[in-house]
């Protein structure tokens, strides 16, 4: 659901360099096949710098599969503990402030 606006919105690169905030995720209810199918509807280029921020070891294994059916360049696909790393990762100052409203608002999800 996430991918469908990305994509129709005339604002999104495919290239676009983002960071993913899973830490929050307290239980993980997705299969191998659910991972495959969302990362086949994956928006981003594989070359696309991307960070995952996770605190489950659950979380990290599923990001490494989703890496792999992406195809992302592993140079350009890191899965961190914490957010500064992450945020560094995509090129911007560790200390940058997380955002206030939901990432979705930015492109008129609710």
């Amino acid at each position: 659901s996430h991918a469908v606006p990305l994509r129709a919105d005339r604002r999104f690169d495919p290239a676009f360099r983002h960071v993913v905030d899973f830490r929050v995720v307290k239980e993980i209810q997705v299969t191998r096949k659910g991972i495959e199918r969302v990362a086949a509807h994956n928006p981003f280029r594989r070359d696309a710098r991307r960070g995952f921020v996770v605190a489950l070891d659950r979380a990290f294994e599923m990001l490494n599969m989703f890496g792999l059916y992406t195809e992302a360049d592993a140079k350009q696909f890191g899965i961190f503990r914490a957010l500064e790393p992450a945020m560094e990762w995509i090129g911007l100052d560790p200390a940058t402030p997380w955002p206030s409203q939901a990432p979705d608002a930015t492109f008129g999800q609710p």
